[in-house]
């Protein structure tokens, strides 16, 4: 059973905005594991932006993203929707924002 869900997602930021309403998801990945934290599944997909012109050099550069990988990928909704259903049930969802593990949350 899946007890720990590890998720990382990189995020674009238009014009190389500071503020947090100015990005979106370009990348998210997940790995659950189970209380003695042995992977059991795992997720990654790129995410389609609204806007592919809004996607940064420096976006590409950090996250390893193409655009051409972004302008056909699906839109955030539904590839969240996916990772949801291949985690349909954890415990803890610990992630870091460009370090190692910082956060947990208790569901």
């Amino acid at each position: 059973m899946i007890e720990y869900l590890f998720l990382d997602i990189e995020w674009n930021a238009k014009n190389n905005s500071k503020n947090i309403s100015d990005w979106e998801p370009v990348q998210v990945a997940a790995i659950g594991a189970d209380a003695d934290l042995k992977a059991e599944k795992s997720f990654a997909k790129r995410v389609g932006l609204k806007d592919i012109e809004t996607l940064t050099e420096n976006t590409c550069k950090l996250t390893h993203v193409q655009r051409k990988e972004v302008a056909v990928a699906k839109p955030a909704k539904e590839v969240f929707g996916n990772l949801k259903q291949t985690f349909p049930k954890f415990s803890f969802v610990l992630f870091g924002l460009g370090k190692p593990i910082r956060y947990t949350v208790r569901l």
